[in-house]
């Protein structure tokens, strides 16, 4: 696994663990972004890193920031 692969993977338990902390749901998530529930699975699996561009949007739903 190469950085960049590293960082994807540790941007993504990121937000599942904020998901978790607010009891919120990977279903939540892609209701308030309107995206397919299907995206959320490639993005934690490793097959997708698209919600790379995502983030501002997601840090956003979630209260907190890029940074």
């Amino acid at each position: 696994m190469n950085e960049k692969q590293k960082t994807y993977e540790i941007v993504m338990q990121n937000i599942c663990n904020l998901l978790k902390e607010q009891n919120l749901q990977q279903k939540d998530l892609c209701e308030a972004l309107n995206l397919k529930k299907k995206s959320f699975t490639e993005w934690k699996s490793g097959r997708s890193t698209s919600y790379m561009k995502k983030l501002p949007e997601i840090a956003s739903y979630l209260g907190v920031t890029t940074e």
